[in-house]
């Protein structure tokens, strides 16, 4: 192999470490949510309540199987909205693409509403004071929108 080559090599190899590293450590803050659940709260309508949960801010899918302790707890809250009559319903949980919840989603959720289902519609990015994650998706990654750990306290 001619030097040219190795040091190509080498230059590769470095930047792969050096993703790694960047990758396995990058870290979120934990955020309020008290703003975003008054906007919430005073939207409600009758059929509908506020859940409130711990969830955590992983970057990746390394931080969850690896680090899981050392990440930051976040509150994290949906919308329960359930049928108007009384009894058992299927449930489904609705999550925002990367533009967040718009109005053609909640057309979506009211629909599967008035056909008898329970929608839970999850506000990981509110929770997290992003809009949109449209354009760059590193202030909100997969990981982050998809990890639940358990209910808190209302």
């Amino acid at each position: 192999m001619k030097l040219k080559d190795r040091f190509f090599v080498f230059l590769v190899l470095l930047f792969l470490a050096c993703l790694y590293l960047f990758l396995s450590r990058t870290t979120y803050d934990q955020v309020d949510i008290a703003s975003a659940l008054n906007k919430a709260k005073a939207n409600l309508k009758v059929n509908q309540e506020i859940i409130v949960f711990d969830s955590k801010n992983p970057f990746n899918f390394y931080d969850i199987f690896n680090r899981i302790e050392e990440i930051s707890y976040q509150q994290v809250y949906g919308i329960l909205t359930k049928p108007d009559s009384i009894g058992v319903f299927p449930l489904i949980i609705g999550v925002a693409g990367s533009a967040g919840w718009d109005d053609h989603h909640y057309g979506y959720l009211e629909r599967y509403v008035q056909n008898g289902f329970a929608v839970f519609s999850l506000h990981s990015f509110k929770s997290r004071n992003v809009e949109s994650t449209v354009g760059e998706q590193l202030s909100i990654t997969i990981p982050i929108r998809r990890l639940v750990l358990r209910p808190t306290e209302r």
